[in-house]
């Protein structure tokens, strides 16, 4: 008979700061599932902000707008649209906003576009021609078809909400490429 205990210990249950040890081992560990092991404060009977507050913070370490998702909101808490919006913005992702309704997700739309620059859309647009030219050996791949259509449609979404001179400048700079390709053929 084995005395051992091969259980994985729990590292926060005896912890004073119990809310806060969860909220630290869960973005330490990208494990939104921790969140779930905090309690609500005394007298906190329709919301619990430490577990929002744990679900907001796991969502802006790994840039996933999913986990605010799980936030209950209410009296006192964070709320799931502000967790959205700030993983939205801070990562300039517009599939974020799509998670949002309405006034929220166009409100999303205009501050990510906000922070859109020139280099963004060159990027995007070059990644778009890299899996143009796969797509023509590799015309099968239904994966691939779906990763340029979602490429595309995250391009749309950031030339038509990106700031007018960004706007100008992108398109200046696409039509310049374009001439030298014409007048300088590989």
């Amino acid at each position: 008979e084995c005395d051992f205990d091969f259980s994985p210990k729990d590292p926060c249950a005896s912890d004073p700061d119990s809310r806060h040890c969860y909220q630290n081992l869960a973005v330490e560990r990208s494990d939104p599932s921790l969140c779930e092991k905090i309690e609500a404060p005394a007298g906190f009977d329709k919301s619990n902000p430490p577990k929002d507050k744990c679900y907001m913070m796991v969502a802006e370490s790994t840039k996933d707008p999913n986990h605010c998702l799980k936030m209950m909101g209410g009296e006192g808490s964070y709320e799931k649209n502000d967790c959205i919006m700030n993983v939205a913005v801070d990562n300039r992702n517009f599939q974020a906003c799509d998670l949002l309704k309405g006034d929220s997700r166009k409100e999303c739309y205009e501050n990510v576009g906000k922070n859109v620059k020139v280099d963004d859309l060159s990027s995007m647009q070059d990644r778009i021609r890299e899996l143009e030219k796969r797509m023509m050996s590799e015309w099968r791949d239904e994966s691939l078809k779906k990763q340029l259509a979602e490429l595309k449609k995250q391009q749309d979404l950031m030339y038509a909400n990106s700031p007018p001179e960004v706007q100008r400048d992108y398109f200046r700079s696409e039509r310049e490429k374009l001439f030298d390709d014409i007048e300088d053929p590989e």
